[in-house]
């Protein structure tokens, strides 16, 4: 089966994206500071563009509190909708850029031994994706094209695509190749 131009470039970025936006979910998980807490997230009613692109970047990538992740998502987005709607773009395109770095850093000072075991925690986690968009309907699916298609996610894709291109060693990559794979097949099934 061919695939249609379009949706090729859509899914070849994709492919390389989301694993490594897994590994920074890995170490949102894992690691133990963040810029502010949560509570101080929560409580802060004025934001500079800098502070909130700073906890916004916190909240992408490695923090503490799982927790309160959600209600500290829900509350940056309110403050960003203070904030025209290409500004706020860059905004989250500035923390996700921060975000992949960080994590990308991070996941680089781990043991080899540890390394491998988030790779293959990465692989798990894409098989439990592919798993569950094959339980998904027709409309759950083609709300995740739309969202994937709008300008903002077109955005995203690129810039994860230049972090990845840019700063993931062959290696790296290399690793990444059967999580890729998987996440190509996810993608199809779209």
């Amino acid at each position: 089966m061919a695939l249609n131009p379009r949706v090729k470039a859509l899914i070849i970025p994709l492919a390389v994206s989301i694993p490594l936006l897994i590994v920074i979910a890995y170490f949102i998980f894992s690691t133990k500071t963040e810029a502010l807490s949560a509570e101080q997230i929560l409580n802060k009613k004025e934001w500079t563009r800098e502070e909130l692109t700073k906890s916004l970047s916190a909240a992408f990538s490695p923090q503490t509190n799982r927790r309160d992740r959600h209600k500290v998502l829900s509350h940056l987005r309110e403050q960003l909708k203070r904030y025209p709607k290409k500004e706020r773009t860059e905004i989250r395109i500035t923390a996700l850029r921060h975000a992949i770095n960080n994590s990308i850093e991070q996941m680089r000072l781990l043991p080899k031994e540890d390394q491998e075991k988030l790779f293959n925690s990465i692989k798990k986690r894409a098989e439990g994706s592919y798993s569950k968009v094959q339980k998904m309907s027709a409309k759950e699916k083609a709300k995740i094209r739309k969202r994937l298609k709008t300008a903002e996610g077109q955005a995203a894709i690129d810039e994860v695509n230049k972090v990845l291109i840019s700063k993931l060693t062959p290696e790296e990559r290399r690793k990444f190749t059967p999580v890729s794979k998987l996440w190509v097949k996810t993608l199809r099934s779209l």
